[in-house]
């Protein structure tokens, strides 16, 4: 096998060790294919795991292509349960090795950008990443208490997208987004106490954008929604309904910023 054991391997379903080695597993013959479809990511697989009688050899001989230091093993269905997160596996699991992190001076170029101050849900934080890659946004911010991108419930809800998306953790929030302020975008902040909406024209243009999500129960931090040039804006309701779920509210928000754009 490879230089580390199996355990090596095993211990990567646990958040400590995805961040000490910066490495993560995939499963699934999805999530897989879009890995070695995705050019940042095709040659980071570094190990491959296989239920025996797994019987997809096209995708393992595609991996095998991406990367020739490749080691691919068959594992005794109880040894690959050991590495497997799923109910129902299709047999197939990857080690990757993270791609490496754009600095955010590469981005300054991009027309929209979507930052997540404290989004924790793994389902939301994929679908979100998702709805970006849908929309043909390239970026996406995350603060050091935000959701993991490499949590294999990110992953699944994801579909693949964050091989396509560049993921930036920042330390600090708020020194980013007035940074890049100064550097001509606009802030928006999506906050339900706002007074001005997403649909309203000042805030459909084809300047440059960050948009600003926040955690899903107590939305942008006050220190953020304190800055008094930072536009904070909300999605018209038409009921009593409270609030929406972060991952819904992206959307439509996302949706009305590009469409408002083109």
């Amino acid at each position: 096998m490879h230089k580390f054991s199996f355990k090596y391997y095993e211990k990567l379903k646990q958040k400590k060790y995805r961040r000490l080695e910066n490495k993560f597993l995939i499963e699934g013959e999805n999530l897989l294919s879009e890995c070695l479809s995705s050019e940042k990511y095709a040659g980071s697989v570094e190990a491959l795991f296989f239920r025996k009688g797994y019987n997809n050899d096209q995708l393992i001989q595609k991996a095998e292509a991406a990367n020739p230091d490749l080691r691919a093993e068959e594992l005794e269905e109880n040894v690959f349960n050991k590495l497997s997160d799923t109910v129902n596996s299709q047999g197939i699991i990857a080690c990757i090795c993270n791609a490496g992190v754009k600095d955010t001076g590469d981005i300054i170029n991009e027309n929209t950008i979507v930052a997540l101050e404290n989004v924790s849900d793994p389902g939301n934080l994929g679908t979100i990443i998702r709805t970006c890659y849908w929309f043909g946004i390239k970026t996406v911010i995350l603060n050091n208490t935000s959701g993991e991108f490499q949590n294999p419930k990110v992953l699944r809800s994801s579909q693949g997208a964050v091989f396509y998306t560049d993921i930036i953790i920042v330390n600090e929030f708020k020194t980013f987004l007035r940074e890049f302020e100064s550097k001509g975008f606009n802030i928006i902040l999506l906050d339900v106490k706002a007074e001005g909406y997403i649909s309203d024209p000042e805030f459909v243009s084809a300047e440059k954008n960050i948009l600003v999500f926040g955690n899903e129960s107590n939305g942008i931090s006050e220190d953020v929604l304190a800055e008094p040039s930072f536009k904070k804006v909300k999605i018209k309701g038409y009921s009593d309904c409270e609030s929406l779920n972060v991952a819904v509210s992206a959307g439509i928000v996302i949706n009305q910023i590009i469409s408002g754009s083109k």
